[in-house]
């Protein structure tokens, strides 16, 4: 997991919070309410979202009027088999870790299990490989209901 976490209050503008954003390097930070306690996640895709649909600047609104309110996150102690698990259920990129008392500790992200796979730490790809399909469907469908597309030049020669 990334640490330390890069939280924002839900009172905050979506400007401070897109300052975090940028200031972390990050495209999440986790929501927390006045007790320090997850209460939502917000991307920098929710901030333009925001914006764009409530045709208002990042500086008029707060994040709780853009984060997403159903939060699924996974704890220090689970495994990284059950965390993608859970990614792939509810196709997010990214899980808030929390500790028993729901009080944020870091961020688990699909880029952080592919460079952590990838410096040979874990042997697993072709899950993450499947994780992130299934992640990237619309919601909706399933892989088994997507149409099948052709494959792109650079698919095509890769295949040659």
């Amino acid at each position: 997991m990334s640490k330390p976490v890069i939280t924002c209050h839900k009172d905050e503008s979506l400007s401070a919070a897109a300052k975090r954003l940028w200031d972390h390097d990050c495209g999440c930070v986790v929501v927390v309410d006045d007790y320090g306690r997850v209460t939502g996640m917000l991307t920098d895709r929710d901030i333009c979202m925001a914006t764009y649909t409530q045709g208002k600047a990042p500086g008029e609104l707060a994040v709780r009027d853009a984060m997403a309110k159903r939060v699924c996150s996974c704890h220090a102690t689970d495994s990284i088999k059950q965390a993608l698990n859970r990614m792939r259920r509810v196709q997010v990129r990214r899980l808030p870790v929390v500790d028993a008392e729901n009080f944020p500790i870091g961020v688990l992200s699909l880029n952080t299990l592919i460079r952590y796979t990838k410096a040979g730490h874990a042997c697993f790809e072709s899950e993450l490989l499947d994780a992130l399909a299934e992640i990237s469907q619309p919601r909706g469908t399933t892989l088994r209901e997507a149409p099948a597309a052709p494959p792109s030049p650079w698919q095509a020669a890769m295949l040659l």
